[in-house]
């Protein structure tokens, strides 16, 4: 597995998804979801900078909560307001 984000464990599984990736590039055309679960929370020693850390306040932390049930139950796009800004 890498270190930037999650990627098949298996070789084999490895070499399906790039080649579906660059079927997509080729076409350039297609989606690419991925569904993430948080396991855990922790602090990163070897924090290599890639990320800035900030911390949501309960308003937004509140609102992004609906907009990703809502998102879930209807199926539509999170809009970046519900997240605030970047």
């Amino acid at each position: 597995a890498g270190n930037t984000g999650p990627i098949p464990s298996h070789p084999f599984d490895r070499m399906k998804l790039n080649r579906l990736l660059d079927k997509m590039v080729e076409v350039r055309g297609g989606n690419l979801v991925f569904d993430v679960e948080l396991m855990r929370v922790f602090d990163d020693e070897a924090d290599q900078g890639y990320y800035q850390d900030e911390g949501l306040s309960a308003e937004e932390f509140e609102a992004l909560k609906q907009a990703i049930q809502g998102a879930k139950d209807k199926r539509v796009i999170v809009p970046d307001e519900a997240v605030g800004e970047a």
